[in-house]
C-alpha cells in the first residue's frame, strides 16, 4: 500500500487555535472506569458530537468545523437556535446506551459498566456548556487513532477492516500487533511519527496556526499510549470510517471507470470525492446513493457474522445520508494519512504463504446467555 504522506486538509481544522488536555491513561476495561480515565470523557464527547449533529440537522464532521477559536458546543447549538436542554438529554440517552452495548458485547463488565456512567451526566453537562477545548480534544484523538492504524497496517501486513474486526473482538493495538508479528514500541513510535508530520504539515499547508498545532500535540502521546494498550471500547468511529471510505472509493472508481488506486492518490493529493467525480462527467449525488446502499449491505453483514451487533450496526448508519454529503464535498484528514486499501485480505509480501496469521474474516457468534446491560446513569 502507498505510504506517502502529503496531508493537505481542511476546512475541517482551519482555525482552530482552542486548547488541547492531555488526560491520564485509563484503567484495563475491565476494570473499574471512573472520571480521570480517558474512556469517560471519550464516551460523554461521543454522545455530544452526536447528539448535537442530529439536533442541529449536519454531520459531525461539519460540527467539529464549526468548533473553532474558544467556542464550546453551547456557543455553537445556541447561534443555530438549537434546544440545549434536549441535546442534553439526547446526549446523556446515547452515553447510556452506548455503554449498554459495551456491556451486552462483553468488552466491559456489568461493574465497569455502572462505574462509566456514574457522573456521566456532570461531564456531559460541562462538555456541553463549558469546554472550549472540545474540538481540539476531538481532532486528536481522530488523528492520533488513524495514525496508529496507519502504523498498525504496515508492521503487520493486515487490512484495516481486518484490524477492525479484532478491535470488535476485544483485541487491543497491542495484540493485534504482538499475534502479527509487529513490535509494538516500533509502532507506537511510528504512530507518533505520524501524527506529528500530519499536525506540522497542517500548519505548513496554513490549515492549523502554530499554536493551535501546539495544543493538538499536547498530550498525544498518552493518548496514543491508552489507543495502543487499553482501549478496547471506542473503536466505532474507526470502523464508520473505514466502511464509509471504502464505499465511497469503490463506487467513485466504478462510476468514473478511474482504479481505487487512482482515486486514493487523487483523495490524498488534496481533491474531494465530488471535484473527482466532476472531472469525470459524473455526479456525486449517484455516487453517494451507491455508496449507502453499499454501507447498509456491508452493516448487516457484520451483523449477520456476529462482528457487532444492533447498537454498533445503528452507529455505522446513523445520519448516513448528512455524513455522505459532507464526505463528498470536503476533504478528510483521514484520506492522506491513511491511503484506504481496496484489495483487502492481501497479507504481507514477506510472509510464507500458510503462515499468515491474519484474523479470519468470520467470527464465533455471539453467546446465547449475555450480561444483562446497565440503564441508569447517576450524576
Amino acid at each position: 500500500m502507498t505510504r506517502l504522506f502529503k496531508l493537505t486538509i481542511i476546512t475541517l481544522t482551519a482555525a482552530l487555535i482552542v486548547m488541547a488536555v492531555a488526560m491520564p491513561s485509563a484503567a484495563n476495561a475491565q476494570q473499574t472506569l471512573n472520571s480521570d480515565t480517558y474512556i469517560p470523557a471519550d464516551v460523554a464527547r461521543q454522545a455530544l458530537f452526536q447528539a448535537t449533529a442530529d439536533a442541529l440537522g449536519i454531520s459531525e464532521d461539519d460540527l467539529l468545523a464549526q468548533l473553532t477559536g474558544d467556542k464550546t458546543l453551547q456557543d455553537v447549538i445556541t447561534a443555530d437556535g438549537g434546544n440545549i436542554d434536549q441535546i442534553e438529554q439526547s446526549a446523556q440517552q446515547a452515553a447510556t446506551d452506548k455503554v449498554n452495548a459495551l456491556v451486552t458485547s462483553g468488552l466491559i463488565g456489568k461493574d465497569a459498566g455502572a462505574a462509566l456512567l456514574n457522573g456521566m451526566s456532570t461531564r456531559i453537562d460541562t462538555g456541553l456548556k463549558h469546554d472550549p477545548t472540545i474540538g481540539t480534544t476531538e481532532l486528536q484523538d481522530r488523528l492520533a487513532r488513524q495514525s496508529l492504524l496507519q502504523a498498525t497496517e504496515t508492521a503487520t501486513g493486515l487490512t484495516d477492516n481486518q484490524i477492525a474486526d479484532a478491535l470488535a473482538k476485544g483485541q487491543t493495538f497491542a495484540q493485534i500487533i504482538k499475534d502479527n508479528g509487529g513490535d509494538v514500541n516500533t509502532v507506537q513510535q511510528a504512530a507518533q511519527d505520524q501524527f506529528n508530520t500530519s499536525v506540522q504539515t497542517l500548519v505548513a499547508n496554513g490549515d492549523l496556526s502554530q499554536n493551535a498545532a501546539d495544543k493538538v500535540t499536547k498530550g498525544a502521546d498518552g493518548r496514543l499510549d491508552f489507543q495502543t494498550h487499553q482501549d478496547t471500547t471506542l473503536h466505532d468511529r474507526l470502523r464508520r470510517d473505514i466502511i464509509t471510505d471504502h464505499a465511497m472509493i469503490d463506487n467513485t472508481a466504478k462510476a468514473t471507470g478511474l482504479t481505487a488506486d487512482q482515486v486514493r492518490a487523487q483523495l490524498a493529493a488534496g481533491k474531494t470525492f465530488d471535484q473527482i467525480a466532476s472531472a469525470n462527467g459524473v455526479k456525486i449525488a449517484d455516487i453517494q446513493k451507491d455508496a449507502a446502499t453499499q454501507i447498509r449491505k456491508d452493516t448487516q453483514a457484520l451483523v449477520t457474522a456476529g462482528v457487532i451487533g444492533p447498537v454498533q450496526a445503528d452507529y455505522l448508519t446513523h445520519n448516513l445520508d448528512k455524513r455522505l454529503d459532507y464526505v463528498g464535498h470536503h476533504k478528510q484528514p483521514r484520506h492522506a494519512i491513511h491511503p484506504l486499501p481496496i484489495d483487502r485480505g492481501t497479507p504481507r509480501a514477506d510472509r510464507t504463504p500458510g503462515t499468515d496469521r491474519t484474523p479470519e474474516p468470520t467470527h464465533e457468534p455471539r453467546p446465547t446467555h449475555e450480561p444483562k446491560p446497565v440503564t441508569t446513569a447517576k450524576p
